[in-house]
């Protein structure tokens, strides 16, 4: 994998793609109102993730910074 790819996917689909992961998980455990409390930092963690990943690529990001 070039150098290009693979800054790509540490530093934007990973944190991307965990950010859902968690968030799916934390939604569906609040749903089902078992561990209340994990399931809500399992939510904030996947919003963290997801919201920071997507903040990264609209200010931080430029093409030179992944070449």
């Amino acid at each position: 994998m070039s150098q290009f790819g693979l800054k790509i996917l540490t530093r934007v689909l990973a944190p991307y793609t965990f950010g859902f992961v968690f968030l799916y998980l934390g939604i569906t455990g609040l749903l089902g109102k078992e561990r209340i409390a994990a399931n809500v930092m399992y939510t904030l963690m996947g919003l963290f993730l997801t919201i920071g990943a997507i903040l990264h690529l609209l200010f931080v990001a430029d093409v030179e910074m992944y070449s």
